[in-house]
């Protein structure tokens, strides 16, 4: 009797698989040229030129170290940096008073369009409080009227002739003199003053602390007109 046992055992070789996903936009390589002016020391007497003076080596070492961290080089990806002193082309300064004049008066179009929107917008206010505002607070002012007070004999004392100082009421109940017209319409002017000038107020502090909402309430009008 023959028996016989073979084994076979395979050693299988471990993969591992990597994917890498990259952005767009790698950088290679890069090339930096830098331009530094020279120091200027103004003269002794305050009148004359200031005299130039170059930048010293390890002035210009110590910008290249600077640089070469701001922008990241890397030499062994071949990156170049050069560092050179070169003398600007700098024109005369004017006097002290002649730059501070100028100034002033530059104005850029930015400046321009700002003050023709707060002059529409200031413009727009007085339309908007003596052709709207005021016309609506004569309204109201003229409708409601002088409350009516009860007399004796429950006879609204408005209803009676406010000229009369003296006589009586039915009743027998002395009558009092109401106010007269004049002082009614002084009285009248008075709230109507109040109430203008409180809208006025409110009007003003909405367009300072809203500029831009209100400019953007007059280009609206502009464009529906």
């Amino acid at each position: 009797t023959n028996s016989e046992n073979t084994e076979t055992t395979n050693y299988e070789i471990s993969n591992t698989t990597t994917t890498t996903v990259k952005e767009p936009g790698e950088v290679k390589k890069l090339s930096v040229s830098v331009a530094v002016d020279g120091k200027y020391t103004p003269a002794a007497d305050g009148k004359g030129e200031p005299a130039y003076a170059a930048r010293t080596a390890e002035e210009v070492q110590q910008i290249k170290a600077l640089v070469a961290a701001a922008v990241g080089i890397d030499e062994t990806r071949g990156d170049k940096l050069e560092v050179v002193n070169v003398r600007f082309n700098r024109e005369p300064s004017a006097a002290p008073g002649a730059e501070e004049g100028s100034s002033m008066f530059a104005f850029d179009k930015n400046d321009i369009m700002r003050g023709v929107e707060l002059l529409i917008l200031a413009v727009t206010g007085f339309v908007l409080v003596f052709f709207v505002l005021r016309p609506l607070l004569k309204a109201a002012t003229g409708s409601g009227g002088a409350p009516a007070l009860a007399g004796a004999g429950g006879i609204p004392v408005t209803a009676l002739d406010t000229q009369i100082v003296g006589g009586t009421l039915p009743g027998g109940a002395p009558m009092l003199a109401g106010p007269s017209d004049m002082e009614q319409r002084i009285d009248i002017a008075r709230i109507e003053g109040q109430v203008k000038a409180s809208s006025i107020k409110k009007v003003a502090d909405f367009v300072d602390s809203h500029p831009e909402e209100s400019t953007a309430i007059l280009r609206s009008w502009m464009h529906e007109s």
